[in-house]
């Protein structure tokens, strides 16, 4: 085995002010000359697919230590009980309580619903110029996941500060005191908020995802507290996630015009086009995880409870995997990217945001063919996710 490298960031520092408008540059550097890469903080990062693969898929691993610890959260006061932060068998416990709601039924009753929201929104366009994320990235997926929830619609605008706010909770001891104070603000909201919401469903049970997780609690496969935090972060990982998929989407297709007339000439394309759309740009760029046993990458050997990130950015454009992995291409087969992650942990949701997208990319090129970038500088969002705040563009 090889003695392990000296720590460095190669120049693909997540903390750089302009790393996320240059991350696939910066991560294709890193894949050139460290694809096993120790960073200074003691993380290591893997850019290779099958790397990645491996790493999620047959490694024995988890989202915590062998003791159970989270990476830099300290949960004395606040236990992060939301299932993507579990393993098993708690992890499958919680996972089995939400699958419930996502039926094939269930999905096919939201497909119907996200092109009757997709039509409104677009209808409420106008000539001239909009904002491709108030008009239609943002307000799509919050509908979509308040429904599902049961949120009413006066209250959905509030839940897009605070879940953009929560997301900062993820960092941990590594957030700010700023950052700090406004994910305690945005958490203690949502508490609030949902609290009430559960005590309507215990009342009044609907067919929506708080009546099925409250069953669950009734039942006694979920504690309170479990209830909260599933329904949390589903509002979390339900819209954020999907918000910048369709923007970053729609924005690599106005960067592609050819790759427009495809889709316009040919709209049975719109499937493999979120599917490029996730490869080539995806809102969620990496994914942590912890050994729970040594494994050897690129000739080191890594140490039990070493946290390992998966750069899926990276192995997204590896040329071992994709042919010309540079080239955005709508009809692009095969097309094994790593955008919804992988193993245990593949995105419960994948397919209801596979609906949205679709959705949202295809009528958006099909209402307005001769739509254009305003211009080419990207704004984004606070949140810890790859999310633009804008997308000015012009019909």
């Amino acid at each position: 085995m090889k003695k392990h490298p000296e720590p460095s960031w190669h120049g693909a520092n997540p903390a750089d002010p302009d790393f996320r408008a240059n991350i696939h540059e910066r991560y294709r550097h890193l894949d050139a000359v460290a694809p096993v890469n120790l960073t200074p903080l003691g993380v290591w990062r893997l850019t290779k697919h099958a790397d990645c693969v491996r790493l999620l898929k047959h490694t024995k691993v988890g989202m915590r230590t062998t003791e159970g610890q989270l990476h830099n959260a300290d949960e004395s006061k606040l236990p992060r009980l939301f299932m993507l932060e579990q393993d098993p068998p708690t992890h499958g416990r919680l996972r089995k309580m939400v699958a419930r709601y996502f039926t094939p039924r269930a999905m096919e009753n939201m497909h119907v619903r996200v092109r009757e929201i997709t039509d409104v929104l677009l209808d409420k366009v106008g000539d001239g110029e909009f904002d491709v994320m108030k008009a239609l990235a943002l307000p799509l997926p919050t509908a979509v996941i308040c429904e599902m929830m049961g949120v009413p619609a006066e209250d959905r605008l509030t839940f897009t500060q605070w879940t953009d706010d929560m997301t900062l909770f993820l960092l941990g001891n590594l957030a700010t005191e700023q950052q700090q104070a406004r994910a305690g603000v945005a958490i203690g909201n949502m508490t609030e908020y949902l609290t009430a919401r559960i005590q309507e469903r215990k009342n009044s049970p609907g067919d929506d995802l708080i009546s099925v997780l409250v069953q669950a609690e009734d039942d006694d496969q979920l504690s309170h507290m479990e209830l909260l935090w599933q329904c949390m972060g589903l509002i979390l990982a339900g819209f954020e996630t999907t918000t910048g998929l369709i923007g970053n989407g729609v924005r690599q297709m106005l960067l592609h015009p050819d790759q427009i007339a495809r889709l316009q000439k040919d709209p049975d394309l719109i499937e493999s086009a979120v599917e490029e759309c996730l490869r080539y740009d995806p809102p969620i760029p990496g994914t942590a995880r912890f050994l729970h046993e040594e494994a050897e990458f690129g000739g080191y050997l890594i140490p039990v409870n070493t946290r390992i990130n998966a750069i899926l950015a990276a192995a997204n454009r590896d040329p071992e995997v994709f042919e010309d992995p540079e080239r955005f291409d709508i009809g692009r087969t095969p097309n094994h990217h790593l955008g919804f992650g992988g193993g245990p942990h593949f995105c419960l949701g994948a397919h209801l945001s596979r609906i949205e997208a679709r959705e949202a990319i295809g009528k958006l090129f099909t209402r307005f063919p001769r739509l254009q970038l305003v211009s080419d500088e990207q704004k984004w969002t606070g949140s810890l996710f790859r999310t633009l705040a804008e997308l000015p563009v012009r019909v």
